[in-house]
């Protein structure tokens, strides 16, 4: 699986991130953790592939020490 990133368009900062097959599925499931439709969703929030694995799991595992 992929790790995606959900930011607000034209931000930097990441807001959430999941573990997908695909970049469709993740745009899927942060738009139903939205409670938006796709469309107003895509116009809010971009989706990105996160790929810098080291970066990632101490992302993901920030505060589990």
């Amino acid at each position: 699986m992929k790790i995606y990133g959900m930011t607000h368009k034209g931000g930097k900062d990441i807001i959430h991130l999941t573990h997908q097959h695909t970049s469709v599925a993740a745009i899927e499931y942060f738009a139903t953790l939205k409670q938006l439709p796709l469309k107003k969703f895509n116009k809010i929030f971009s989706v990105i592939q996160i790929k810098n694995k080291t970066r990632n799991e101490k992302m993901l595992h920030k505060g589990t020490d």
